[in-house]
């Protein structure tokens, strides 16, 4: 088997092949034993699918959920044949790492933002709950990119591996922002996700 990245709710499969078999095949995960039978009792959404004909014992996880991540990762071992003959085989290790898509972008200011010439704005946008955390990038109404005056800040997510952003535009307005758009664009994998806000400017 090989190291898998799956999105939550997708299915991941470790492949295991084993010729010649004498003694039994299970699965490890964490090096925790899942069980020897091909429906594996208390684990609902974990199968071991192919036949004892086809010398397959490969294990699928549907649908995937982030606790299903196994740091020590997951192993199919086979245990030794009769008198020890042939001797008991492990194969390598193989990780699991489950990414989960954020929760749609907010931009924390609202849909409008009446302010005065003048004085500096922060503006805020919100990409709630990712894994890894979203990439955010601004955008004026012309579709052109907002670099300066940008920060990016992580916190935590309800105590998981997901991760809330907010990236903070920071700007002075004038008269020539009355009536434009900024767009805030959150990009996870290649799912890319807009939100925007007016400004209307005294």
């Amino acid at each position: 088997p090989e190291d898998v990245t799956v999105t939550e709710g997708g299915h991941a499969i470790f492949p295991c092949v084993v010729k010649n078999r004498a003694g039994k095949v299970r699965w490890t995960k964490d090096d925790f034993g899942l069980g020897e039978e091909r429906n594996l009792t208390g684990f609902d959404r974990y199968e071991i699918i192919g036949s004892n004909e086809t010398d397959n014992y490969t294990l699928r996880i549907h649908p995937v959920v982030l606790k299903d991540e196994a740091k020590l990762g997951f192993q199919c071992q086979i245990g030794a044949g009769a008198g020890g003959s042939p001797p008991a085989e492990r194969s390598k290790k193989a990780k699991l790492t489950v990414t989960v898509s954020p929760e749609p972008p907010v931009i924390l200011n609202g849909d409008v933002l009446r302010t005065v010439e003048g004085p500096d704005v922060e503006i805020k946008c919100s990409s709630r709950g990712g894994k890894p955390s979203a990439t955010i990038k601004w955008f004026d109404g012309e579709d052109r990119e907002i670099s300066a005056g940008v920060t990016t800040d992580t916190e935590p997510y309800e105590n998981t591996q997901r991760e809330t952003l907010v990236s903070t535009l920071k700007f002075t307005p004038g008269k020539s922002d009355h009536n434009t758009t900024r767009i805030c664009k959150a990009t996870h994998d290649s799912s890319t996700l807009n939100v925007s806000i007016d400004f209307l400017v005294e």
